[in-house]
């Protein structure tokens, strides 16, 4: 995805480390890939602003060490609606 969008690459604990490597951290542990550059390992707080609009990364270890959930507020007709990106359910650009 780096390779073909520029895309930076944010992860966090482990996960860095794996994608780093190109090595299959979780359960099954059975897949590789070409190893890529992690731009950013988010410390403390974890907050990242994308444009008017600020996600929260959650570390929620299980599919894998790092894995993510990140969340959100969103307004639809000037009401307020909580976002949930669940972890591990693909990729996040920023």
């Amino acid at each position: 995805m780096k390779k073909a969008t520029g895309a930076k690459v944010m992860a966090l604990g482990e996960d860095a480390a794996a994608l780093s490597a190109g090595t299959d951290k979780s359960p099954l542990g059975d897949e590789g890939w070409e190893p890529v550059k992690v731009d950013r390992v988010p410390q403390g707080r974890r907050h990242r602003h994308i444009g008017r609009d600020t996600l929260r990364a959650i570390w929620t270890p299980g599919h894998t060490p790092g894995c993510t959930t990140w969340t959100t507020t969103v307004q639809e007709k000037g009401r307020p609606y909580s976002i949930v990106f669940q972890a591990c359910g693909g990729p996040m650009l920023e």
